[in-house]
């Protein structure tokens, strides 16, 4: 019987912001749901554009459901971190793992680029709450001294599957065509909802109130002034990544230069693999020399990845700097971001000011993926990635 170091009980804390040493069986719990949860989406994310191609879909098309997708989540998202922090956290993370099957299923169904519509909204609902439930299982399972490099660490099982699945995507695709793969993804996501309920327990729950629907939309939609640098931070690159990565820019790379799945495969393969070989050493230096340092070394990356772009408009070329410099993107903030929140929010609606963070930055960036697919159908490759050069600048400012 593994010992209960809880404050609280088994049904999780009631008061304590910090458990008394790292809950190992919640960790381990975490990480094949990532891992599973991750093993879905590499196998889909690269044979994806290839398929939306093949249904008649282009950048700008996919641009449009990024964002109507985002628009219709959003609202929805927002409430299910109150629900999280009002009823507990595993309940939901392990909806949003249903969530990611089901979408991955309507992918697979799907005969026409416009059924990707209610495939992507459902999608879209799921990663907005699993990934601050997520980010709150493992900080809650964690202790201060040591949380960015245990995140980092525990990152490893979203990051893993990355190192081989998207190539092996590729290649299956080619073989065996894109829609088996993404009934192959869908599986996936079902074993990782099996896994999230059996493994991982309670961390926090509060007692359930009654809460007034005005008054309680009303204080949804009010940022949080203590945290209105990470508020401003979020805006700048929801709008700025939303312009040119975010769900649009393999789908530029298969119009621009007709690459095939297994190049998004292994561009997506190799650039996992060095951002599992940079996630501890960022937890590490985020932990000794501050979070926010490690933030500003993102948006660098971010920069740098931009510049490139522009510069080196070649498949080739891009097989070469994608992942190194998008890796340093990811893992220079994720553990680093993750562990700031944490630190910087009360356990008591810790989800939900994870959530409000999500929900504002996003409805602010939402037309920006169409906007993005907008340009690169008028102007070329260079315009998406021209304007948002000088917003992710402005980030370091913010």
């Amino acid at each position: 019987m593994m010992k209960n170091n809880r404050k609280g009980g088994a049904n999780g804390l009631t008061g304590a912001e910090e458990i008394e040493s790292v809950d190992k069986r919640n960790i381990t719990g975490l990480f094949f749901a990532r891992f599973l949860r991750s093993c879905s989406m590499n196998l889909q994310r690269p044979v994806l554009p290839t398929f939306a191609s093949s249904l008649g879909a282009d950048s700008e098309k996919m641009g449009m459901i990024q964002s109507i997708s985002t628009l219709v989540a959003l609202p929805s998202s927002l409430f299910l971190g109150r629900i999280a922090d009002r009823f507990g956290r595993k309940i939901m993370f392990t909806a949003s793992m249903v969530l990611t099957s089901l979408s991955r299923a309507i992918y697979g169904l799907s005969t026409n680029w416009v059924h990707f519509f209610p495939a992507s909204i459902i999608g879209s609902i799921s990663f907005r709450t699993y990934r601050p439930l997520s980010a709150t299982i493992g900080a809650e399972s964690t202790v201060k001294k040591s949380r960015a490099l245990i995140l980092s660490l525990l990152s490893l099982g979203w990051t893993i599957p990355g190192f081989f699945l998207p190539y092996i995507a590729g290649v299956l695709a080619e073989s065996i065509g894109e829609r088996a793969v993404i009934w192959i993804s869908a599986g996936s996501a079902a074993i990782g909802v099996v896994t999230a309920w059996t493994i991982i327990r309670e961390t926090y729950r509060f007692e359930p109130e009654s809460l007034e629907l005005r008054n309680s939309l009303k204080e949804l939609l009010k940022p949080n002034n203590e945290l209105k640098d990470i508020y401003l931070l979020k805006s700048i690159d929801s709008i700025s990544y939303g312009i040119w990565m975010r769900g649009v820019l393999f789908m530029f790379m298969v119009d621009a230069f007709q690459v095939t799945p297994s190049y998004l495969g292994a561009l997506s393969s190799l650039r996992n693999v060095l951002t599992a070989a940079m996630g501890p050493i960022a937890g590490w230096f985020s932990d000794r020399v501050g979070r926010k340092e490690l933030l500003v070394i993102s948006e660098i990356f971010g920069i740098l990845t931009l510049l490139a772009l522009v510069l080196l408009p070649d498949p080739k070329a891009i097989k070469i700097y994608y992942p190194v410099l998008v890796s340093g993107i990811i893992a220079t903030w994720s553990s680093p971001y993750s562990a700031l929140l944490a630190e910087r929010t009360s356990m008591k609606n810790r989800v939900t000011e994870m959530s409000k963070i999500d929900f504002l930055s996003s409805l602010i960036g939402l037309p920006f993926p169409f906007l993005g697919g907008f340009l690169f159908r008028r102007f070329g490759w260079h315009a998406p990635f021209l304007l948002a050069l000088p917003l992710t600048f402005l980030s370091l400012v913010a």
